[in-house]
């Protein structure tokens, strides 16, 4: 199955709702899937701690654990009710579909552009300018 988020085609294996309260990832269990969300939110937790709150179509949850065969670093709960697509196999999967590779490609880019960005303004905001 396939769908376009911000101009880019993905294909997936499933698609699945949860509602609010349930959790799609859980930290620490083996990471295989990737998710993509595609209507509702979700909150992001390490331990009990709330480190995002995304209601943004087309974010994706559990590439890296997926892309590097390492377990979930985080866990995702359901805000409000959701429903994801899925992907079990990554490197399967995106080995036939390149569309995919291309969309988790872009997406990872402008995720990484905005933690350099949020990291340079904290940077700048931490500098002591020296008195002189």
């Amino acid at each position: 199955m396939q769908k376009t988020f911000y101009g880019l085609t993905f294909f997936y294996e499933e698609e699945k709702s949860f509602a609010t309260g349930e959790y799609i990832i859980r930290q620490g269990e083996e990471g295989k899937k990737l998710f993509v969300l595609a209507k509702g939110s979700v909150e992001v937790l390490q331990g009990s701690r709330r480190i995002a709150l995304c209601a943004d179509r087309g974010a994706l949850f559990g590439e890296m654990a997926a892309l590097l065969g390492s377990p979930y670093t985080a866990s995702v709960r359901v805000v409000e009710p959701c429903t994801v697509y899925i992907v079990r196999d990554v490197e399967d999967f995106m080995r036939t579909h390149p569309e995919t590779v291309l969309f988790v490609a872009k997406m990872l880019a402008r995720r990484l552009a905005e933690s350099n960005s949020k990291y340079f303004e904290l940077a700048s905001a931490a500098r002591v300018v020296p008195k002189g």
